[in-house]
């Protein structure tokens, strides 16, 4: 057995890690969180959130060979899981195994208590497989997570993955509206005017993200495409001018 001390600090270690994790989710930085919640699993092999959250890191960061491999992991110390369920749905929604996407999705709502996850997680899955009740998914997820920025941000990713444009714009601006400080919520609604071809809109939106958030490097991303565009723009117009002479 660990001395109390040791294992006061482990447990104080453990939260702090969790705590920074879910603060660098929330600002988009994705291998920052993916770090300290592999940390947490370092105090707590048995930490629900530090699983899901280790696989859904890995997702956004488009790894989702790992994730799936990582799902697995958790899922033998945690096999009733309903959010890890659901994450390794949509790491093989992602991989493209979509009948077994569908069936891990299902075993996820098979499981005790609703999630917002879990729904978030099954309009991903439909999405891929051509659902269309994948909106209905969505909406549940924000009903079970009300006034929470963070859902409509994440259902934005997930609508862009899938080039569902004006869907992903819909859900960032309703991210804005609900917490208007969330420099990455800004930055998601810039690239999704960005992808719309509305770069007048985006420019804005990506300049309050900087404003919000100086290191906001989707923000950072954003303005150096609008950059790169208007440089194209003007060498192009060089050109026609160049021929037209």
């Amino acid at each position: 057995m660990a001395p109390a001390g040791r294992a006061e600090v482990s447990a104080s270690d453990e939260k702090r890690h969790l705590q920074r994790a879910w603060e660098f989710l929330g600002k988009g930085q994705f291998e920052q969180a993916l770090r300290d919640f592999s940390k947490v699993l370092e105090f707590n092999p048995l930490s629900p959130d530090a699983w899901l959250g280790q696989v859904r890191m890995l997702i956004e960061l488009g790894e989702y060979r790992e994730a799936n491999v990582w799902a697995d992991k958790g899922l033998e110390k945690l096999p009733h899981s309903a959010d890890l369920l659901a994450a390794k749905a949509v790491a093989l929604a992602r991989l493209g195994d979509t009948a077994a996407a569908l069936t891990y999705s299902d075993n996820a709502m098979a499981e005790e208590g609703e999630t917002a996850y879990v729904w978030l997680s099954r309009g991903d899955v439909f999405l891929r497989a051509k659902e269309p009740r994948f909106a209905d998914c969505f909406e549940r997820a924000f009903q079970l997570s009300p006034g929470d920025w963070l859902f409509p941000w994440l259902a934005s990713r997930v609508c862009a993955f899938y080039n569902k444009l004006a869907l992903a714009l819909k859900h960032a601006q309703k991210a804005v509206e609900l917490d208007a400080t969330r420099a990455i919520a800004w930055a998601q609604q810039g690239q999704c005017q960005l992808a719309l071809n509305l770069s007048h809109l985006a420019e804005k939106s990506f300049q309050q993200a900087r404003e919000l958030d100086a290191q906001c490097p989707a923000a950072y991303e954003g303005i150096r495409q609008i950059a790169k565009m208007g440089m194209w723009q003007r060498f192009r117009l060089h050109l026609s001018r160049l021929f037209s002479a």
